[in-house]
């Protein structure tokens, strides 16, 4: 199933007396609200979008060549991590390695 084009909503942001459209969860600012300028660059703003392919909206599909974690590759690597930073000397724990006893 397709995903409908949705054209952003030309809104008034009360607090700063500001024409504004809330773009993939950021807000974007077209100057005075209701004026000609605001207007205008709203438009501009809409027809770059309707230029623009679709796939540019939307995140890019993994591909075959991107690695893949796994939550067993996770664990490994936080161990290998661990075993550096609180490692063992002389098969005991080092002192950053034990638990704080108050």
């Amino acid at each position: 199933m397709t995903r409908r084009s949705v054209v952003p909503t030309y809104t008034h942001h009360r607090v700063s007396g500001q024409a504004r459209v809330r773009l993939h969860g950021r807000d974007v600012y077209f100057g005075l609200y209701g004026s000609a300028e605001s207007r205008e660059r709203y438009a501009r703003l809409i027809a770059e979008r309707a230029v623009e392919p679709q796939s540019a909206n939307q995140s890019p599909a993994p591909s075959v060549a991107d690695p893949v974690l796994t939550v067993g590759e996770l664990v490994l690597r936080f161990y290998l991590h661990a075993k550096v930073s609180y490692g063992e000397k002389n098969r005991r724990p080092t002192e950053s390695a034990m638990p704080c006893v108050p």
